[in-house]
């Protein structure tokens, strides 16, 4: 479990999108520091999360969540719409 690696820390969405983000162009997570885009705790603790045994398993499940989410999203529903103009739904 991450949190017996690390410690009890809030990891979310944008967190590990930048871990990914520092995978793909190493520096990143020290420029966001320097922009101050995050503190040096989020630093050091995503620094934390990319070492840890745990980094593979969560990388893939978040890949995985990110492509249903995105497959998910793109998938037309039929649905009513109102029309404040005719004052009516519509298909």
């Amino acid at each position: 479990m991450l949190a017996n690696e690390i410690g009890d820390v809030d990891v979310n969405d944008r967190t590990i999108q930048r871990i990914l983000n520092e995978e793909i162009e190493p520096g990143f997570l020290k420029k966001e520091l320097d922009k101050k885009q995050i503190t040096k705790t989020q630093y050091d603790i995503s620094l934390k999360i990319r070492k840890s045994k745990q980094w593979p398993s969560l990388k893939k499940f978040f890949n995985a969540f990110e492509t249903e989410v995105r497959e998910a999203m793109n998938t037309a529903v039929p649905m009513k719409i109102y029309d404040y103009t005719t004052h009516g739904e519509k298909m």
